[in-house]
């Protein structure tokens, strides 16, 4: 019988600071912000990654888009 993994108890939680700091290094120097973070056309920015903390607060989790009627 195969052993099932559980990648949840196997590995202990990682900070998301943790993970930034070692895109950082990766980075060798070329900055985070300017390299991985980009704009969309109504000026919000994304980030390379996203953690369950990020969704703290936002109440669009939530909720779903209002889609149009096809004509």
């Amino acid at each position: 019988m195969e052993e099932k993994l559980n990648l949840l108890a196997d590995f202990p939680p990682i900070s998301k600071q943790v993970w930034k700091d070692k895109i950082i290094a990766d980075l060798k120097g070329a900055d985070f912000d300017k390299k991985l973070v980009w704009r969309t056309p109504e000026g919000f920015s994304v980030q390379p990654f996203y953690r369950r903390e990020d969704l703290k607060g936002l109440k669009t989790t939530v909720s779903a888009p209002k889609c149009r009627k096809a004509a």
